[in-house]
């Protein structure tokens, strides 16, 4: 068997060298192993099959280089490998002259959702289509096509043509959410909508509430990339997504796990934040020691980091409470539309915000920004 693995790979290289242009596509390239996490019992095994493979590379790159240079038929061999898992990769692979370069194709931003329902749903209107793309933003390429596909399939079923209708219908279906489980969740979700408003820390896209792809909920924000943020942007951004936990405990009675059931939730997101200020040297400290992707390992590592973050989220999380308190109100009724809409754009709730009576004709300031009564 292992000899029929060497085989097939030699097989595949011969077959890219033949006198054209050729793309090598290898997808999943993490399901070979990296030698370096091994286990005794597999190495046998898998390293004369990773040796074979980094040797084929380095030979077609050295062929290809030859081919281009020399010819002038402007033959050559391109190499691409697709993973999910790029850390899991074997650093020989990602070496020059092998896998050198890494890009990272991320879900699309808001443009990039509307180009893809654009390709998908010519027919639909472009303001229907900028709308289901600000619902839809963060779904993959994949996610998109799956709903534009159901859509139709629902205009053919009801012997009409393709309307905005049915792709809302299928990427906000009509799935009952107990009514208890709902109130908590447009709650949260409205006080991290405000905490964006009051503080300006970011553009508020919309709010949406159980779709077909993506999570059950979501506060939908475009950041500012104009200038790189400063400590202040990154403490305004915490005390937002503090908002969603606070909103829960002074309006709901308690805090649930969802604002820490995972390392992209809301307190893990603050606990980056916050820990990469200390880490990169925005917090008063002159030391670099982690970047931003590795803020939550230091914390969790550095027993005085953790009690210094925690001091700061503690301190964050008080101006929180404070601006739900504010804008108790403007939550609330936002909670209550969202639980009727399932989802609300960005401009609907800054009006809703917006509309709720300033106290004496003018509004409170704070450290971290405006609020309502």
């Amino acid at each position: 068997m292992l000899g029929g693995v060497v085989q097939a790979t030699n097989a595949m290289f011969e077959r890219a060298h033949a006198p054209r242009s050729c793309f090598l596509f290898l997808d999943e390239l993490d399901a070979l192993p990296d030698r370096a996490t091994l286990s005794p019992r597999g190495r046998d095994w898998w390293l004369p099959v990773v040796a074979n493979l980094l040797v084929k590379l380095d030979g077609a790159f050295s062929r290809g280089g030859q081919t281009r240079s020399g010819t002038g038929r402007g033959d050559e061999i391109v190499f691409i490998g697709a993973t999910n898992y790029v850390e899991r990769i074997d650093s020989a692979l990602l070496r020059p002259g092998r896998y050198e370069r890494c890009i990272e194709i991320s879900r699309p931003d808001l443009a990039g959702t509307i180009n893809i329902l654009a390709h998908y749903l010519p027919e639909i209107e472009d303001a229907d289509r900028a709308e289901l793309g600000r619902l839809l933003r963060g779904s993959t390429g994949a996610e998109l096509m799956m709903v534009a596909r159901d859509a139709r399939r629902i205009a053919r079923r009801e012997a009409r043509a393709l309307e905005a209708e049915n792709v809302r219908s299928v990427a906000l279906p009509d799935e009952a959410i107990p009514s208890v489980r709902l109130r908590r969740i447009c709650i949260h979700e409205a006080a991290h909508a405000v905490g964006i408003l009051a503080l300006a820390c970011g553009t508020l896209v919309g709010i949406v509430i159980q779709t077909r792809v993506g999570e059950a909920a979501r506060t939908q924000i475009a950041y500012d990339n104009d200038d790189v943020p400063t400590r202040r942007d990154f403490e305004c951004r915490v005390v937002a997504a503090l908002c969603g936990r606070a909103a829960e405990r002074l309006l709901v009675g308690e805090v649930s796990v969802g604002s820490g059931l995972s390392d992209q939730s809301d307190m893990a997101m603050a606990t980056r934040l916050i820990g990469s200020l200390h880490t990169t040297g925005l917090a008063g400290e002159l030391a670099f020691t982690a970047d931003q992707g590795h803020a939550l390992e230091a914390v969790s590592r550095d027993r005085t980091l953790r009690r210094r973050v925690e001091a700061d989220l503690v301190r964050l999380e008080k101006e929180a409470e404070r601006l739900v308190k504010r804008n108790r109100r403007a939550i609330l009724a936002i909670a209550d539309a969202l639980a009727e809409t399932r989802y609300l754009s960005g401009e609907t709730v800054r009006h809703m915000l917006d509309s709720t009576k300033w106290p004496h004709g003018s509004k409170p300031s704070s450290k971290y920004g405006s609020g309502h009564d």
